[in-house]
């Protein structure tokens, strides 16, 4: 995936896509020259929108954050922290590698293909639920562990 390189690109992304009280900065911690940072000041809906990726990288998200309907694959612009819900259900993400570190509310990442191996990506900073419903792999692990015990 590729990010957005010019900020008159992203803000016209943003205002495609009506999120708004947003403030754009470089990205001090990567090495390269024009990577930048969404902040958001409130909630960010870009659900039902039939999106295949995200070409924004987000930081912090005051409000919740729904990408959740669409037809995303992985979570490489999965803002590093969210003080409110994280919606990535009902796509086809496989990995929770580049998921958010820092959840305050509820991680639905239900009907997706998640891999049971990229559970290790979780962060002990996930401190509320977390919703892996219908994820083939991870049900018939489940399934396992249950006729076991």
């Amino acid at each position: 995936m590729s990010f957005l390189q010019n900020e008159n690109d992203i803000k016209q992304w943003l205002n495609d896509y009506n999120i708004t009280n947003y403030n754009i900065s470089k990205d001090k911690a990567t090495k390269y020259k024009y990577h930048y940072i969404v902040n958001v000041n409130g909630d960010v809906d870009i659900s039902q929108k039939n999106l295949k990726e995200i070409p924004i990288k987000f930081g912090t998200i005051q409000g919740y954050f729904d990408c959740s309907n669409n037809q995303l694959t992985e979570l490489s612009f999965s803002p590093k922290k969210i003080n409110g819900y994280f919606y990535i259900n009902n796509n086809n993400i496989k990995s929770l590698k580049g998921c958010c570190s820092n959840i305050r509310g509820i991680f639905d990442c239900s009907n997706n293909c998640i891999q049971r191996d990229s559970l290790r990506f979780l962060s002990k900073n996930h401190k509320n639920k977390i919703i892996l419903n219908n994820n083939q792999e991870l049900m018939t692990l489940q399934e396992k562990i249950r006729k076991k015990y």
